[in-house]
């Protein structure tokens, strides 16, 4: 009998310690965040990219940090919206970067848009393997630095950047016009980590 009530224990104690999701981010070109290829018109300034977050714990957040690089070739119009509220006052130090407070949690629903750009390509032919790429805020919560979002709780969390589309790039980078072969099935980052 106490072998069961061990067992049983552990059987606790190992799904609390498992039952936080990792937060996951990544630069995609539709807000369901199916694809993070992006093949847009070119001589067009209506094109979108979107920085989303997916799998949130509580799918409610109250704030956010990271920082992103855009490829010269890429140009964006207008300021980048924060589509899940208002922030508290100005974050960050350059229009590609994000230190973003809310006054009270807001819902943050996988897939969740937490930034969106309006962009277009001037060159042709369009040269391939454009990046957009996130990384660590400057100054960061974390490290060494990493892009992360505030929980409802007061508690900070790493976003788990996705994989980059092409092998051996840098991971939580969409890429514009790409020289790789992508494929063309898609995955949630949660039927990934159920395989393991």
């Amino acid at each position: 009998m106490k072998a069961i009530a061990f067992v049983v224990g552990l059987i606790v104690i190992s799904s609390t310690a498992v039952s936080r999701a990792e937060g996951t981010v990544g630069v995609f070109f539709d807000t369901g965040a199916t694809t993070n290829v992006g093949a847009p018109p070119l001589f067009t300034t209506n094109n979108e990219f979107y920085l989303i977050a997916q799998e949130i714990y509580g799918d409610e957040l109250r704030g956010f940090e990271l920082q992103i690089s855009i490829d010269p070739a890429v140009l964006t119009f207008g300021v980048p919206t924060i589509p899940l509220g208002t922030p508290l006052g100005p974050g960050g130090t350059n229009p590609y970067e994000f230190i973003v407070g809310f006054g009270m949690c807001v819902p943050a629903v996988s897939p969740a848009v937490l930034v969106r750009y309006t962009y277009g390509i001037f060159q042709s032919p369009p040269p391939g393997d454009l990046e957009i790429c996130i990384y660590g805020a400057s100054p960061s919560s974390f490290d060494p630095p990493v892009p992360g979002y505030l929980m409802c709780d007061l508690s900070l969390e790493p976003f788990v950047l996705l994989p980059s589309p092409c092998p051996g790039q840098t991971p939580g980078c969409g890429v514009i016009f790409p020289t790789c072969t992508v494929s063309a099935e898609t995955e949630s980052w949660g039927s990934i980590k159920g395989r393991f």
